[in-house]
């Protein structure tokens, strides 16, 4: 028998976009990347489908309404740290209602930033928003053999 293996972290991070500006959080108190910004994102749930993860992250983060429908796909990273393997999944996605800061202990603010300029992303977030807005659909990270 082989040994058992270790389990894929799944997160989801959806860019929710108005005028050319994307949401972005602050994030403090969580003990993981505090002070660094990030679209709206979470771990999915034991028995919770991403795009059911991506809905819900919305809701609770910043207040806002996705329509399942509306998910798109727009980029997967696959990256190894010191802890874990874990799949991150980029989703662009309409919404309703007005963002507001709904976890504040766990976000300093919320704020509307110009993609291609904002420098404060965690440091994966900036490549695989890159490479989503250039079409690419899938990056590694973290892996011997990295290209």
């Amino acid at each position: 028998m082989s040994a058992p293996r270790d389990r894929v972290f799944v997160a989801v991070y959806v860019f929710l976009q108005r005028d050319g500006q994307v949401l972005a959080l602050k994030r403090a108190n969580t003990g993981y990347m505090d002070g660094y910004w990030c679209p709206p994102a979470g771990g999915v749930d034991e028995g919770e489908s991403a795009s059911v993860c991506a809905v819900r992250e919305c809701a609770e983060e910043v207040g806002v309404d996705i329509d399942p429908s509306s998910l798109t796909l727009v980029h997967t990273l696959h990256r190894k740290t010191d802890q874990r393997r874990v799949i991150d999944l980029f989703y662009r996605a309409d919404f309703t209602g007005q963002p507001i800061n709904a976890e504040p202990h766990k976000c300093d603010q919320i704020a509307w930033v110009d993609l291609a300029t904002f420098a404060d992303w965690m440091p994966y977030i900036a490549p695989a928003m890159g490479a989503a807005a250039e079409g690419v659909i899938y990056s590694e990270s973290g892996f011997s053999g990295d290209a």
